[in-house]
């Protein structure tokens, strides 16, 4: 119980830290869920469509944030990779990616950002065991979902089913 109240404090003071480091400027925020994202060219992980998602992304206007899974590293490169090194390879800012710690679950920290940024949130999780925490994420155009289509990339409103 103790372990599962410090995580939710944990959750939130990032997510909390995060949303007043990035809210002063006025551009629109969206959070990238990187280790979903990183499969969706192919079954193998690459940062390619992070990569893609990113431009398409600033392209439109936005201000990116990406989080990664703490295995993420493991799964592209077969070590650990930290902030710092996702920030390198996806040439961001340091403080535009975070990699969540050993043993905890990406969602709650991807979500509570969202929600305190307003931002919207970009893959394929359906986040259905979240949606009565997070009810924002019914509505209309707050979560993206994507693929590739003729070697296209392709972001669209997630439908609710």
């Amino acid at each position: 119980m103790i372990s599962y109240v410090a995580f939710l404090v944990f959750c939130l003071f990032t997510s909390l830290w995060l949303c007043f480091r990035f809210r002063k400027s006025v551009a629109r925020w969206a959070v990238v869920d990187g280790s979903n994202v990183m499969y969706w060219r192919s079954e193998k992980p690459s940062l390619d469509p992070v990569r893609d998602v990113l431009s398409a992304l600033t392209a439109q206007g936005f201000k990116v944030c990406v989080l990664f899974d703490a295995n993420a590293g493991y799964l592209l490169e077969d070590c650990y990779l930290h902030d710092e090194a996702f920030a390198k390879r996806l040439k961001l800012p340091k403080e535009q990616v975070k990699v969540v710690p050993k043993g905890q679950p990406a969602d709650p920290f991807i979500l509570n950002f969202a929600d305190h940024a307003k931002a919207i949130v970009v893959s394929r999780d359906k986040f259905r065991d979240w949606r009565e925490e997070f009810p924002y994420l019914s509505e209309p155009g707050r979560v993206l979902s994507g693929g590739y289509e003729m070697d296209r990339l392709n972001l669209k409103p997630q439908i609710d089913v």
